[in-house]
């Protein structure tokens, strides 16, 4: 586990956090990154694929770089959680980043080659919301870059007031992006 603080030049954090206020002004990150294959809020992107920030992403991704060897990459996925702790809303608590759709799908287990956590937001009020990393607890801290390996147990503690996490998970190969998730069905 690393754990990278100023991970971003200022001008680069103000646009990353100006471009997502705007989309959520706007109608949140579908509005940023497209509309997700279903209702699981985590989009795909090949390795050359234009989007909003790419150039913030690929930096947050080369920093990355210097303790996980992402060379080989087809791609990452990336997802925001803006004041909630993250997980599908039954399943908050110690979880593993892995290719969600898959797992819901065929009950596989497949992990990404590395999990980059960045906070780009900490509101002065906020109390809790540390992440915990199976032997390690790390205070979310704005401008904050936490890498850590595949498969690692990890889970948010409950917090109050505002806190912005930008999750970013590069892959081997490209992840299931079929629908495969119905929170209406039980």
């Amino acid at each position: 586990m690393n754990v990278i603080d100023n991970a971003l030049p200022e001008n680069e954090l103000t646009r990353l956090l100006d471009t997502m206020n705007e989309f959520e002004i706007r109608g949140g990150a579908s509005m940023w990154f497209g509309e997700p294959p279903d209702d699981l809020p985590t989009w795909w992107f090949d390795w050359d694929e234009e989007h909003v920030c790419k150039d913030i992403f690929l930096r947050l991704l080369n920093i990355a770089n210097n303790y996980f060897d992402i060379s080989f990459a087809a791609g990452y996925e990336s997802w925001t959680n803006v004041s909630v702790r993250p997980g599908l809303s039954e399943s908050y608590g110690w979880h593993r980043d892995k290719d969600e759709r898959l797992y819901l799908t065929e009950g596989v287990l497949k992990f990404p080659i590395c999990t980059l956590v960045y906070y780009p937001h900490i509101a002065g009020d906020m109390a809790g919301g540390v992440l915990e990393l199976e032997d390690e607890t790390i205070i979310p801290l704005r401008n904050r870059l936490v890498v850590f390996g595949p498969g690692l147990w990890h889970n948010v503690k409950e917090f109050s007031g505002e806190r912005t996490s930008l999750v970013i998970n590069p892959w081997a190969e490209k992840i299931c992006q079929t629908k495969c998730y119905d929170p209406n069905v039980t």
